[in-house]
């Protein structure tokens, strides 16, 4: 792609999109400060500014987002959290929008990106038109369905990480929190103090989430009924599981399966 002209020559506009970008792999990390009083200028003259993927990273730079809501990819939203905490981060959506600047999930997001331009500038008939034509899902909304649970490890505490492998390993059983606790010597107050302090994590809510992953695997490459699920991955009661999965994943067992299973 060859750029006709440069951002600050830009007499007017409609839409700025900024382009996302790997992380340590870009070319020119030198131009993204340059990028921030052009960005900070064309807000001003109400122009509204998108930014697809981890191109939030770049419009974030600005302090534009700063209490506003945004998104950006699912698998670098906690490091956005961090970065920038001022900005009220909803991971879980593909879209925002909040005064006038659009953030993105993951890269193929750009097509509901898209969609949502047409709408603004067109019409809705025109948005279900363009979907049709582009096989694109105009009523998806979340990335929650997509999102594969990553555990953080490197927190350098030995006991916690004790615990997380055997919670892994045994996530089948029926633990309790007390139990867990007990077996990695700490007094169970302590223990869910350190382990959220190592994991950024309820050890209730990583033990939850090591089982619905588990229950996720095998919607998508086995065929067994959810109430084998349910107890393969440690859970009693059926309708208990039903509720956690869909909160965790916004879908129920059958959606998933539905949506994702391989066979």
């Amino acid at each position: 792609m060859e750029p006709d002209g440069a951002l600050e020559d830009l007499k007017d506009a409609d839409v700025i999109l900024i382009a996302p970008y790997l992380f340590g792999a870009h070319r020119y990390p030198e131009a993204i400060p340059e990028l921030v009083p052009l960005l900070i200028h064309q807000h001003k003259q109400k122009v509204r500014i998108g930014a697809v993927c981890t191109a939030a990273f770049i419009l974030a730079q600005t302090g534009l987002l700063d209490g506003r809501i945004a998104t950006t990819n699912w698998q670098v939203s906690k490091t956005f959290i961090q970065t920038f905490p001022n900005v009220l981060v909803k991971p879980d959506r593909i879209l925002t929008e909040d005064n006038g600047l659009i953030c993105t999930g993951a890269a193929t997001s750009q097509y509901h990106l898209a969609l949502h331009i047409i709408e603004r500038f067109g019409s809705k008939a025109l948005v279900r038109a363009c979907s049709k034509v582009f096989l694109v899902d105009p009523c998806r909304v979340s990335q929650t369905p997509y999102i594969i649970a990553s555990f953080k490890k490197n927190h350098g505490d030995d006991k916690i990480a004790e615990a997380q492998r055997w919670m892994e390993t045994s996530y089948q059983d029926t633990l309790t929190i007390d139990a867990i606790a007990e077996r990695v010597g700490l007094s169970s107050r302590h223990f869910k103090r350190r382990f959220k302090m190592a994991t950024d994590e309820t050890p209730i809510a990583y033990l939850h989430q090591i089982r619905i992953e588990v229950a996720k695997q095998k919607l998508e490459g086995t065929r067994k009924n959810i109430d084998e699920i349910t107890h393969l991955v440690g859970y009693e009661d059926s309708g208990t599981f039903r509720r956690l999965f869909k909160r965790i994943t916004s879908l129920s067992p059958r959606e998933y399966r539905d949506r994702f299973s391989t066979l």
